[in-house]
């Protein structure tokens, strides 16, 4: 077994396919932190100069059909970039509006500002001329500057005082309005519903990036050796199950090199990134360009384990399951359909994981439900989702399904290799199990 695991794992690091996949999960690592930070950035500063209160050289015409009045001692005092425009207010409460009307007599040296109100929501709509020569920002900006004057009158006309003010400022986050019982069951919650999303997703893609690596190879290995009639050789001094476990470990041992190189180069990026002059460390958080796992060990050592061994499981059950599958492959143009047979229980257990919603059922399938509890089970527990309990049952579980596998390949890894059977994929593993 050490003579095949040596071998598999320097065939790993000749073959240009998995040299080239380590080198970009590398340069992914290194390039994610800054590409995400500053695409941010451009939208953080698009919707900045947006919302900015600037001014224009021109005149502004403010038509106030609205019920709060408005005043010019309100804005004449205001210090904006570009200057005030030459600004008349016409109180208008009261009478009929007719926007076509008015439009016809803007010039192009001017914007009409329109104000209405229904209730205690207020509406400033910006009028201009086809061939107006004021800029959009200037427009807009000013636009602003109203809408903050009459903000500002409007809670003195309610009555707020600063707390309220700053209160309806920062905003009411309704998607959190929950029922006691929900209050309850997430009072146990290591992480928060968003980041308890982003670190699954994050866990779940690479998971499934790591089984698919390993797989992929073990499949087309021993499909090759049988293929060429090298297995029939190798047999002869090597036991097949050796043979097949050997290719595990090394796979396993290169995906774990390949983890640690992209986190490494990873950290690297995030430490790098706080050297960009200006840098927003709210704007870096938000975007998620740090591309850290930390919520990892949200739960201590216990939850660093339990995703390791779930890792760890997850390679071996899907290798031994791809092994077997490869050694029921006896001509070229079954290939295709074997790792079909492959790739569509790794998706099921992916898409499932993946879209997976923060609920308590939900948490106990990702928890008990293989394949999908090779993704989720481990963030589950991290998050305080489930209890040390349902992920000591969980994982009990895979391991079962992982000894089911191995006695599968116990009883049919070695017929496979040197039959030539017709039938190939899951249909001649179940057939070959039912045989005596």
């Amino acid at each position: 077994m050490g003579k095949v695991f040596k071998f598999t794992l320097e065939q790993c690091f000749k073959s240009k396919t998995y040299r080239s996949a380590l080198i970009l999960m590398v340069i992914f690592g290194l390039l994610y932190g800054p590409l995400t930070y500053f695409i941010a950035l451009k939208s953080y500063e698009s919707v900045e100069k947006i919302m900015a209160q600037k001014g224009y050289e021109g005149k502004a015409v403010i038509m106030n059909y609205s019920d709060y009045p408005l005043d010019e001692a309100d804005i004449k005092d205001i210090d904006i970039e570009g200057g005030l425009p030459d600004f008349s207010i016409v109180d208008c409460k009261g009478q009929n509006l007719d926007k076509e009307a008015l439009s016809k007599d803007v010039t192009n040296d001017e914007v009409l500002y329109v104000i209405t109100s229904e209730g205690y929501t207020v509406n400033i709509d910006a009028v201009t001329s086809k061939d107006t020569e004021i800029d959009s920002a200037g427009v807009t900006g000013f636009q602003a500057v109203l809408s903050n004057v009459i903000t500002e009158n409007l809670y003195d006309t309610i009555g707020f005082n600063p707390e309220d003010r700053e209160l309806i400022q920062t905003g009411l986050n309704l998607e959190s309005t929950v029922t006691e019982e929900k209050y309850d069951e997430i009072q146990g919650h290591e992480i928060s519903s968003r980041q308890y999303s982003t670190l699954s997703n994050a866990v779940t893609i690479i998971v499934f990036l790591i089984i698919t690596l390993s797989s992929s190879y073990i499949f087309t290995s021993v499909t090759e050796e049988k293929l060429s009639k090298l297995a029939e050789t190798i047999i002869l001094s090597v036991r097949p199950l050796a043979l097949l476990t050997g290719k595990i470990l090394a796979m396993l041992l290169y995906t774990v090199i390949m983890l640690g190189a992209t986190f490494a180069a990873a950290k690297v990026s995030s430490l790098l990134i706080k050297f960009i002059p200006g840098y927003n460390s709210e704007l870096a958080l938000a975007s998620g360009s740090a591309f850290n796992l930390s919520g990892l060990s949200a739960s201590g050592i216990p939850g660093i384990i339990i995703f390791v061994l779930c890792l760890l499981i997850a390679i071996a059950s899907f290798g031994v399951f791809a092994g077997v599958l490869a050694a029921t492959i006896s001509k070229e143009e079954d290939m295709q359909s074997g790792m079909g047979s492959l790739t569509i229980v790794m998706l099921v257990g992916y898409l499932v994981g993946l879209y997976l919603t923060d609920s308590k059922v939900c948490n106990l399938i990702g928890a008990f439900v293989p394949p999908v509890s090779y993704f989720r089970l481990a963030t589950g527990y991290i998050s305080g989702r489930i209890g040390i309990v349902e992920a000591i049952l969980g994982i009990g579980i895979q391991v079962i399904i992982l000894i089911a596998l191995c006695l599968i390949a116990a009883k049919t890894y070695h017929k496979f290799l040197l039959s030539g059977n017709t039938k190939s994929g899951i249909k001649s593993i179940i057939s070959m199990i039912k045989e005596k």
